[in-house]
């Protein structure tokens, strides 16, 4: 038998060998008290994969502790802590049933342990879930002989493919995903690309187009098609689709017509799917509980096509790409950048027109706090990095990126200035973070009117600046003049991530900003700066603002602390130059 295999083992109390006998008692005596009905609600919490830190390889170092901490592990070690646990647990077949991790199973040396949590789960739907890529051998025929004999139990099924498998083994997967699936609800499968575009003489068709139960659908890089108007599109609440070769837009669109229950939507590489003859729809889809959309779309086209097909609540989080770029080398990609890029000049009055509408659409609901814009010879990036301040705390898809809207190819001033126009006029009265990651020196910057988006962002408390470059600091300097009312009238803090070369104009230059705040009544009260290396430069003139916190770091030495000082509290530190005096 497996080490794993335990259904003979006596329960195990786990005390710390420094615990006092009283202490255990008390302990187990607490746990006495515990009713059943809470006990299996704590073990059912306990057993929910999707808890499970991703899975690591054995020679990683991280992996004991991911390992450990697993759904059927933990399981496992709560039945061995005492006999009513292991009477709630033994006797819950369901909670076994959630537990078909393949990922532990791949690493044991038998089948034992399997087999044994396949008995415990009884009759009980089954969720299976591997993480790591599946290849051709006997573990991966044991899984396909598993999802076979018992596909009408499983309820949830997650799995990848490795690149390795044979066209012969791939279509044994596809006959069983092909059966009518009449209790499962989650499906998650992923192909490395090549695995995915093998043709077949025939295209296999998902469940027959039968999965009435079906909640969750995930497919990358496969060639199983479905009927957009089959019935078990009816109550799908998450639906993604990677590299989809085999799919035309208008069944995605239509597809989503019958989604009326949608909450999630990503559409990741939708310039492999057919899009030349989309039909225009009279009308917009309603989603009404539609909460994110992400669409990475290299083409520049179906991007807009699909966004413009919905109509999504304005409590949505919106995640939107225009980006080519060829990943897992696929060599079937019909697109290069050159023809990328002829349709991104081709369809920009459109994406800004789709852009416009998302980005109002989003601030009549959110308030943006902290905000990236970058505008580079390459970059288009509008980025609501808030986090957390969303006002809608029932949001389900919650994620660091908010709305995020971003391009990147051949961008000349005018594409480049036309996307920024799209989203510069929307409200952002509440905005307190400002990044400015902006291509100084290399694009003119006069035709983009910053300062009247600037004067609308009155509580803005910190700027970051990306690279620091001379005419960044001049702009800085330009902005606070005379102008009524005062921009950034609440500015306490300036950081530069990245500062290179620094000349000696253009610390007086730096300067100057700081002194017109502080004649303004309005003082800076934190600079911060982040060193690519040590400069030749002396900062000692700092010393005349008093109560200025200089914050600063070598980014060569990454074991090098954050070093702080004060400005004019007498006691000067070094800041990272090769000249050997350097106060402050």
């Amino acid at each position: 038998m497996d080490e794993e295999v335990d259904s003979e083992a006596p329960p195990v109390a786990f005390y710390p060998k420094t615990q006092s006998r009283s202490v255990v008692a008390e302990q187990t005596s607490s746990i006495r008290c515990l009713s059943e009905d809470i006990l299996w609600n704590i073990f059912l919490m306990n057993a929910n994969m999707d808890e499970d830190a991703v899975f690591v390889s054995p020679s990683s170092p991280e992996y004991a502790a991911r390992r450990s901490m697993r759904a059927l592990t933990v399981t496992r070690r709560s039945s061995q802590v005492c006999r009513l646990w292991r009477d709630v647990i033994l006797g819950t077949s369901s909670i076994w049933g959630q537990l078909i991790d393949w990922d532990i199973f791949l690493e044991l040396k038998t089948d034992d342990w399997r087999r044994e949590v396949l008995r415990r789960s009884g009759s009980h739907p089954l969720y299976i879930r591997s993480e790591w890529l599946i290849g051709d051998g006997p573990k991966f025929k044991n899984f396909v002989s598993l999802v076979d004999e018992e596909w009408d139990r499983i309820r949830g099924l997650k799995f990848g493919i490795s690149p390795i498998i044979t066209p012969t083994v791939l279509w044994t997967i596809y006959q069983i995903l092909s059966r009518p699936a009449h209790s499962l609800q989650l499906l998650h499968i992923f192909f490395e690309s090549s695995g995915g575009q093998y043709l077949f003489q025939e295209d296999p068709v998902l469940f027959s187009n039968h999965a009435p139960a079906l909640q969750e659908l995930s497919l990358q890089c496969t060639n199983l098609k479905f009927d957009p108007h089959a019935l078990m599109t009816s109550r799908i609440r998450s639906l993604i689709i990677s590299y989809a070769t085999y799919l035309e837009l208008s069944d995605i669109v239509e597809c989503l017509a019958n989604t009326p229950h949608l909450e999630r939507l990503a559409v990741r590489h939708c310039h492999l799917i057919k899009h030349e003859n989309f039909p225009v729809r009279e009308t917009r889809i309603e989603l009404p509980s539609l909460c994110y959309i992400e669409i990475l779309d290299p083409q520049f086209g179906p991007c807009a096509s699909i966004i413009d097909c919905i109509m999504f609540p304005e409590h949505c989080v919106v995640n939107l790409s225009c980006a080519y770029t060829r990943e897992f080398g696929m060599a079937s990609d019909p697109v290069e950048e050159d023809a990328s890029n002829i349709a991104f000049s081709r369809n920009l009055d459109r994406l800004c027109s789709t852009f416009r509408r998302v980005t109002q659409r989003f601030t009549n609901w959110y308030s943006i706090e902290a905000l990236v814009i970058a505008l580079d010879s390459r970059t288009f990036t509008f980025n609501d990095i808030t986090g957390l301040s969303l006002r809608d705390t029932g949001t389900p898809y919650r994620s660091w990126n908010n709305l995020l809207i971003k391009v990147v190819g051949d961008m000349a001033e005018n594409k480049l200035l036309a996307l920024f126009r799209s989203v510069s006029t929307v409200y952002l009265g509440d905005l307190k973070r400002l990044v400015l990651d902006f291509e100084w020196g290399a694009i003119d910057f006069s035709q983009f009117n910053l300062v009247d988006l600037f004067k609308r962002m009155t509580v803005v408390e910190h700027i970051d600046i990306g690279y620091w470059h001379p005419e960044g600091i001049r702009f800085l300097c330009s902005i606070t003049g005379d102008t009524k009312p005062a921009i950034f009238p609440r500015l306490k803090s300036l950081a530069f991530q990245l500062v290179g070369r620094v000349k000696s104009n253009d610390l007086e230059i730096l300067l100057t900003f700081f002194r017109r705040r502080r004649s303004m009544g309005i003082p800076m009260e934190v600079l911060q700066m982040r060193f690519l290396h040590r400069v030749n430069i002396d900062f000692q003139d700092l010393k005349e603002l008093d109560g200025l916190t200089v914050v600063w770091q070598l980014d060569s030495d990454e074991s090098e602390d954050w070093k702080t000082y004060i400005c004019g509290s007498g006691k000067p530190e070094i800041l990272p130059v090769n000249v050997n005096r350097v106060a402050i």
